[in-house]
């Protein structure tokens, strides 16, 4: 037998159910939102880190470049010509090399 108590029991139950799934809705949009900023945050910093290390990898190659130079030059200026026959020699096979 169903009664109007009954119904409004139903009635009662439907709101709770609605009301549960609302929060429910709710707390998974927080979740939603707290992982995104989360990982926003860790990608930010992971960007911030990798700009660091090639800040600091372009200073070690300038730094090594500049003493390559200043090494290359005081040998050139030491050994002049077998600094040239050696230049002359790569060049050669650098058109070997090119002609293939």
């Amino acid at each position: 037998m169903f009664t109007a108590a009954n119904k409004e029991g139903m009635d009662h139950a439907q709101t709770k159910g609605h009301h549960a799934a609302e929060e429910a809705k709710k707390g998974a949009f927080r979740v939603k939102r707290d992982v995104s900023n989360d990982l926003s945050d860790a990608a930010e910093s992971i960007r911030d880190d990798l700009q660091d290390m090639a800040r600091y990898a372009g200073r070690q190659v300038r730094e090594f470049a500049g003493d390559a130079e200043g090494a290359l030059t005081t040998r050139v200026r030491e050994k002049p010509v077998q600094s040239i026959l050696i230049a002359a020699a790569a060049g050669f096979v650098a058109s070997l090399l090119i002609r293939r």
